[in-house]
């Protein structure tokens, strides 16, 4: 009997909560009061086409969700909200009214319909207006004046040099690069999506991913290498390679320069390609041999480097210094030669590329020619060895 006197108090009261109970919300909005679908829509919908601001960094944009076509379904969400006029959610939620407990917060979605298309497009417009682009390392011109001295500091006394030579430079002072932002599209499309559905607040970060600065190359460093040389009184050349990416720069790499002292290096690569174990402890030539080679690199005097020749060429200079030459040429090296011993003379060079150009010119040595791009690339080719790709 009690069971059946309820009832009619349920229907009336489910009655009295339609179309939205207590504790529902709409899209995060208490709508409680309100009966019509038309009057929750005058209450609502201003909120949802209010302006949406947009930040990109320290940029502020102004999106419409009329340019977009962004309608709000509220027949739907009203519908959707029926769902608690029923079952055991509405006998809890009448109970909750009826003994005065707070009402758990139970939410309805917004329902909607949005041209993405447009969305996207608005969003790809932005981005090629606003992405930024990373900035490379630079270097620090250091050319410049340096700053007067504070009131009683000291200057920092600079080296004397002669007026008529310039003072060089010490080094390079990098500058850091920056990273570039750019806006995700995608991600962003569903944040302002989240931003358009929200009643409060009406703002929203687009999605932003930083894009690295690049690392500097070797055509960087390139005219980096002409200024650091310009300062030297002397003329200077330079070749260097990254054994890392196998790439390289240089100034004047391919001049042609007297090789005496750096030839030894690939005289001791040709006299290790002819030992075929190397230097062994139990083969006394060997040994010798190494001896020879550990003097040469070592030391200025020719003797032991002209004996490691010798033995090159089967107890000739003459035939060594062939074999060194066809040796260093089969590597790739066709500016370097060698034509007798380490401190003999030629009546007149080998042709090479190298020293075939006007200029520069060093006037090098007709007995023994290289150049220091040939001879960075014999120790990059020793460095390969050494990591078991050479």
């Amino acid at each position: 009997i009690a069971l059946l006197s309820l009832f009619p108090l349920y229907s009336w009261y489910k009655q009295v909560a339609a179309p939205i109970p207590p504790g529902v919300r709409l899209g995060g909005v208490d709508v409680t009061g309100m009966k019509t679908v038309d009057e929750i829509r005058a209450h609502l919908d201003p909120i949802y086409h209010d302006l949406l601001a947009v930040r990109f960094q320290n940029r502020l944009l102004r999106l419409d969700p009329d340019d977009f076509d962004f309608t709000v379904d509220f027949d739907q969400m009203v519908a959707d909200a029926g769902r608690y006029l029923g079952g055991w959610e509405f006998v809890d939620i009448a109970v909750r009214e009826a003994i005065g407990l707070p009402q758990q917060v139970r939410n309805v979605p917004v329902r909607y319909t949005l041209d993405e298309a447009k969305l996207r497009a608005w969003l790809e417009a932005a981005a090629r207006e606003l992405n930024t682009d990373p900035v490379a390392a630079r270097v620090l011109d250091t050319s410049t004046p340096a700053a007067e001295p504070a009131d009683g500091a000291q200057p920092t006394p600079a080296p004397d040099f002669p007026a008529t030579v310039p003072q060089p430079r010490r080094g390079l002072q990098w500058v850091p690069g920056a990273p570039g932002y750019e806006i995700d599209v995608e991600a962003s499309i569903a944040r302002i999506i989240d931003g358009l559905t929200s009643h409060d607040p009406r703002d929203v970060d687009l999605a932003i991913r930083e894009v690295p600065p690049p690392m500097p190359t070797m055509d960087d460093l390139t005219p980096q290498l002409v200024r650091l040389l310009d300062d030297y009184p002397a003329f200077t050349t330079l070749h260097v390679i990254d054994l890392q990416h196998d790439d390289a720069a240089g100034v004047d790499g391919d001049a042609a320069f007297s090789a005496m002292a750096t030839l030894r290096i690939a005289l001791a690569a040709a006299v290790m390609e002819k030992l075929p174990d190397g230097i062994a402890a139990d083969d006394p030539d060997a040994q010798q041999v190494g001896q020879w080679l550990d003097l040469a690199l070592g030391k200025d005097p020719n003797e032991p480097a002209n004996s490691a020749l010798a033995w090159l060429g089967n107890g000739s200079t003459a035939v060594g210094a062939q074999r060194l030459t066809s040796f260093v040429q089969r590597l790739g090296l066709e500016n370097t030669f060698a034509q007798g011993e380490f401190g003999g003379t030629a009546s007149a060079p080998l042709t090479t590329p190298s020293n075939q150009r006007e200029r520069p010119n060093t006037r090098p040595d007709a007995n023994m020619q290289t150049t220091p791009a040939d001879m960075a690339t014999l120790l990059a080719a020793i460095y390969e060895c050494t990591q078991d790709r050479g």
